[in-house]
């Protein structure tokens, strides 16, 4: 029994302690990494949704205006709450049977609305028949600092400052918010898209 070769070598408690201390700061370091590369998707996203949320107003608005066929716009009202734009189709063109001459049509005219309530952070595009589209997700809030104006394409035949010309430019410039399911808002963003009418 003598003969047994006894070894003593071990983990002393400094080893494992050291050990320990080295797992830990690995940990720490990759946990630190890992919240990081969280933050930084989240805030791609948050840029993502915003930005998406912008195309999505500016092209709804491009696409009403295009059916609708306008041919004339014109700023109504801006009492620093509400904002109203309407833009018109005046006429249809046809055929006279007698002449054959193409002429205009007054017959059908349609009026649409673009209205942005800052209080409420609402932007909405009514049609003639009373239909109403939110163009902005429930989400997403447009910030009262967001503004619509009207650029007149040649102020010296036309000047949308003072009545409705037959073209313009449509500028928004929208502060958009996300609203968290929480209720808790996230940092704002300003986004500025010109539409031609």
């Amino acid at each position: 029994m003598n003969s047994m070769i006894k070894n003593n070598k071990g983990v002393s408690l400094l080893e494992l302690l050291i050990s320990i201390a080295v797992g830990s700061l690995l940990i720490i370091m990759l946990m630190q990494i890992l919240m990081l590369s969280l933050a930084a998707k989240n805030q791609l996203a948050q840029d993502t949704k915003l930005s998406n949320e912008s195309y999505l107003i500016s092209e709804k608005i491009t696409l009403s205006i295009f059916q609708l066929e306008a041919q004339e716009l014109e700023l109504i009202s801006d009492n620093g709450d509400v904002l109203i734009i309407e833009i018109r189709h005046l006429y249809d063109f046809t055929i006279d049977p007698t002449t054959f001459a193409i002429v205009p049509d007054y017959t059908n005219p349609k009026t649409d609305t673009i209205t942005l309530t800052r209080s409420t952070g609402i932007m909405t595009y009514t049609y003639d028949d009373g239909t109403v589209l939110q163009l902005n997700d429930p989400s997403v809030n447009i910030l009262d600092v967001s503004t619509v104006n009207l650029i007149s394409i040649d102020p010296a035949t036309c000047d949308l400052a003072v009545g409705a010309c037959s073209q313009g430019i449509i500028e928004l410039t929208l502060t958009l918010e996300i609203i968290l399911p929480n209720g808790h808002p996230l940092e704002p963003q300003t986004f500025i898209t010109r539409i031609l009418v």
